[in-house]
């Protein structure tokens, strides 16, 4: 089960990999791959950086847009 505390740390990270995606929300590996491609699409769509990583990474505020999370809410849940 993941808890706010557990998001609360994963979003404490300036860039997500695909296994901080799946300590932020419950999904398997494929579907934390999707995320990250879809995220990263967009970057490239809006001619945002993108860097090219040996893993494949993501900045944690566009992941959280993309899931529709609110970095606010975790944050006063964990107070």
């Amino acid at each position: 089960m993941i808890t706010y505390q557990d998001q609360a740390e994963v979003i404490s990270k300036a860039y997500l990999t695909i296994k901080d995606i799946r300590q932020l929300v419950p999904v398997g590996e494929t579907k934390a791959r999707e995320i990250m491609r879809a995220v990263r699409a967009e970057m490239v769509k809006d001619n945002a950086p993108i860097f090219n990583y040996h893993t494949l990474i993501a900045p944690t505020d566009r992941v959280l847009k993309y899931l529709g999370i609110s970095s606010e809410r975790i944050r006063k849940e964990t107070r």
